[in-house]
């Protein structure tokens, strides 16, 4: 199914176009305007919006693959065009191409006649694959298991996972995701496990492939940007989310250490050109305060370590300094080589 969510002036000739195409792809083609807010986005396999920071995110939060139309030539964020599920096209023809290449088949039609004739085969090829299992199951399972043992020593070699010494996990959204960590911690054991676009629910939702299956002896904790800009969440929810992840990595891996970063500040100065209030959204430094003293309440109270980097991000006027950051939000090279910093002094026991 196609969800087409655009306001921008070619959207008519491009449904026009697509419509041509809905036969050929057997995928059903939406258009948002024309749906309540009860709208089941499970079976939505692709959706097309302008490039509108907003909705790409709230949909990409959604697991959704994202076509971001750029027929006027907009400049789209990098931070987009590294995603594996967003494509950036800047003529129908280009929206047409993704869509028809991308989208699968869900529909196949058989008549009763063709039913007929496939049965007696579907039969016999159904017995010769039980016989062939029964031969080659025990080969064939041994033979699974070998390679999924090379597969997973490969990933800990190439990550430099150890599990029996140490071994660090950084854990969050996206400016943990952007992150290059192999850069700045060229020689300790570091696991990147930060998505673009994550919420503290989407970690709550996935602590095992994100926390449990590292082994980590030290975990740092970015979460909650994404929560004030894309959830109806309270200071206190959003707190008490992030002490639950807290809780079940403690639960879970009990001699893990837990180190929970404060919220970044964010820049919203209108008169830099660096700054992209599209992607800083409603994010105020007010409320990210106010959630950062909570936190560090709650952090202290259950017996973690809270790192304040909120403040050493600042600048004179309480702002994400414009040295530290790509966009208001997201952290430069700058930036992260300030938190590295931080954050081996943690490591290093030089506090």
């Amino acid at each position: 199914m196609l969800l087409i969510s655009i306001d921008i002036e070619h959207k008519y000739k491009l449904i026009k176009k697509l419509r041509n195409y809905e036969k050929k792809i057997q995928t059903k083609i939406f258009i948002l305007d024309d749906l309540n807010y009860n709208f089941n986005y499970a079976n939505c396999d692709f959706v097309i919006t302008e490039y509108n920071t907003k909705k790409i995110d709230y949909f990409l939060n959604l697991k959704k693959k994202v076509i971001i139309c750029c027929f006027d030539n907009e400049i789209v964020n990098l931070d987009y065009k590294k995603r594996k599920n967003v494509y950036v096209c800047y003529s129908i023809k280009d929206v047409t191409k993704i869509v028809c290449k991308k989208a699968t088949k869900k529909e196949f039609v058989l008549s009763k006649r063709n039913l007929k004739i496939l049965m007696p085969t579907c039969i016999i090829v159904i017995l010769a694959l039980f016989t062939f299992v029964g031969l080659f199951r025990a080969n064939f399972i041994k033979k699974v298991k070998v390679k999924q043992d090379s597969k997973a020593q490969k990933q800990i070699i190439n990550n430099h996972i150890n599990f029996d010494k140490e071994n660090y996990v950084f854990l969050g959204d996206s400016i943990t995701d952007f992150y290059d960590l192999e850069k700045f911690y060229v020689d300790l054991p570091v696991v990147n496990s930060g998505i673009s676009g994550d919420q503290t629910i989407s970690i709550l939702d996935h602590m095992e492939e994100r926390v449990y299956r590292y082994n980590p002896t030290k975990v740092f904790l970015l979460i909650g940007t994404n929560d004030i800009a894309y959830t109806k969440l309270t200071n206190e929810e959003i707190v008490n989310n992030i002490i639950k992840i807290c809780n079940l990595i403690h639960k879970n891996r009990k001699n893990t250490e837990i180190y929970v970063e404060s919220i970044y500040p964010v820049n919203k100065n209108t008169n830099n050109d660096k700054i992209d209030l599209g992607m800083v959204t409603i994010r105020e430094n007010n409320r990210i305060k106010k959630i950062n003293k909570l936190l560090k309440e709650k952090v202290n109270k259950n017996n973690y370590n809270y790192i304040d980097l909120y403040t050493k991000l600042c600048d004179d006027e309480g702002n994400l300094k414009l040295d530290y950051t790509k966009d208001g939000l997201h952290i430069s090279e700058e930036g992260y080589k300030l938190i590295t910093k931080e954050i081996k002094k943690i490591i290093y026991n030089k506090l």
